[in-house]
């Protein structure tokens, strides 16, 4: 008997009974949380965003991928185009 369905079906229960008994503090802390995503998480992440998107949009990582296929191919067994976040993880 597996253990690990029911344990997240009893999480699952707990939570939503736990929000329903408390609505005010579960609001406050879903509020909390996008102020934190609008705040810090979107600002970092949108320069990035638009940069990937003008990249690919310019055709750079396709250009990227076709000229680094021989090199992922054998390294990593992934198509050139992987080199591509490759790149955008180290930056």
């Amino acid at each position: 008997m597996k253990l690990l369905p029911y344990l997240v079906a009893f999480s699952a229960c707990f939570m939503t009974i736990a929000m329903v008994e408390y609505p005010k503090d579960t609001f406050d802390s879903a509020v909390m949380g996008l102020n934190l995503w609008w705040n810090v998480v979107f600002p970092a992440l949108l320069p990035f965003f638009i940069l990937s998107e003008i990249l690919m949009g310019l055709g750079i990582v396709h250009f990227i991928g076709v000229l680094l296929e021989p090199l992922m191919r054998p390294l990593f067994n992934v198509p050139g185009i992987g080199a591509f976040a490759i790149i955008t993880n180290w930056y």
